[in-house]
Parts: C-alpha cells; structure tokens; sequence
C-alpha cells in the first residue's frame, strides 16, 4: 500500500463473526476511514497518484481502488490472526496485485489460449482453401474465439463491472457459436435455409440473453446454468 494512511482506529473495530469479508465491520471501517483519509482532497489524490506505477495507472487503478485493495489484505490479516478462514470479497478470493494485474495466473493463461487461436486461424488460412466447405464459418468461429480471450485476459488484469460483464458475454458467445458450428456440420452445406433459421436463432437467444443480464443485478446462477446446458450439447 502506497502513502495511504489508515487511523489506528481499525484496531479498536471489534469483530462480527456474523459478516465475511466486504460485509465485515472491519473492512467497512477500513474502507471508509482510508477513503476519507487519502481519497477526498486534492492533496490526497495528488499524492496517490504521484506514489502509482506506470502498470497501475495503464490499468487505471485510481485512490477508492487502492483503498479497497489494502482494505481487503488488512482485513484478511485481522480474521487469519484471530484464527478465522481466509474470506472472500464481493464474493471473490482475496488476490495479490502484480504489475497492476489482479489474476496475473489468469491472464496468462488466457493469453496462451489467445496465441493458441491466433496460430491455428493463421495454419487455417495458410492451408486450407477458401472454397472449402464452412471456410468462413471457421474463421468467424475463430475470431469470436479470439474476441473472447482477449475478454478474458483484460478481465483477469482488471475487474470491473464491465470487464468481468464483457468476459461473461464473450465465452458466451464463444460456447453459442461451437454449438451452432456443429449444428450446421450436422445440417450439411445444401440447408442452407435451415441454417440461416437456426443462425438467426442463435441471434436472438445470444441478444437477450446479454439483455438480461445487463438489465439490474448480474444473474451469476443463470449464466452459469446457460453456459452449462448450451455446452453440454455439443
């Protein structure tokens, strides 16, 4: 934590076995004395910023990001020294920053699986000719693939509402589009009508489902349950 001050005052903050994590009293105190200690003044910010690495400022890590961050280690700290499970906030595991990426493991691997689709659409291309059969469906398959890791990989550098909301709608995409490619694999080239019915269903169901999951609180048990019944049919 980088020239923010938090009062002593935290130490005094009993305990309520009750809340984890973000609903703790020691978070919510943490929190808002940090915030108001560093994130309400010009001086404040001015000295928060003059304090961020090159990453953290790319990665847009501003004064309440920070407050909430050192908030998150120190109360991990205050409830595995009174002998209380590791717990989570805003129902995610406690991470340690590196270079500003939140889920550096993460984003690796999701920048291998990234490189792994880019070289097989280049191998694709390279050796496959165009008049191939479902050519360009591949590569349309290929680049919502692409699209969705590169989601992935920015989601996992630096969650935000709409990093993590982008993420979810593009592996979305991705498990909608295998299922369609196999689909129109089973159809044939020739139905071709067939195939534009069920290309313009796949339109419609992708569309509202980002609809509904954009319309209030995200839906995590309905995502996860649609990206498990649409994968596991193909």
């Amino acid at each position: 934590m980088k020239v923010l001050t938090v009062s002593g005052v935290l130490l005094l903050i009993t305990s309520s076995l009750a809340s984890r994590g973000d609903n703790s009293n020691e978070y919510n105190g943490c929190y808002h004395i940090c915030h108001f200690n560093n994130c309400t003044s010009n001086m404040g910010i001015a000295t928060y910023k003059s304090s961020q690495s090159l990453s953290e400022r790319i990665l847009q890590w501003n004064c309440d990001d920070e407050c909430k961050y050192y908030c998150m280690w120190r109360t991990t700290q205050i409830f595995m020294d009174k002998g209380l499970d590791v717990p989570q906030f805003f129902g995610k595991w406690p991470f340690a920053r590196v270079w500003g990426m939140q889920e550096p493991a993460s984003v690796f691997f999701s920048v291998l699986n990234l490189l792994a689709h880019a070289i097989n659409l280049h191998w694709f291309r390279k050796t496959v000719p165009s008049v191939a059969p479902l050519y360009k469906m591949w590569i349309f398959h290929a680049v919502i693939c692409i699209n969705a890791w590169v989601w992935s990989v920015v989601f996992h550098a630096r969650d935000t509402p709409w990093t993590e909301r982008l993420d979810y709608f593009c592996a979305f995409s991705m498990v909608l589009f295998s299922l369609f490619g196999l689909i129109v694999r089973l159809l044939g080239p020739r139905r071709a009508i067939l195939r534009d019915i069920v290309a313009a269903g796949g339109v419609f169901f992708f569309t509202y489902h980002v609809w509904y999951l954009s319309k209030g609180r995200f839906d995590y048990g309905y995502n996860m349950k649609v990206n498990l019944l649409v994968g596991k049919n193909y």
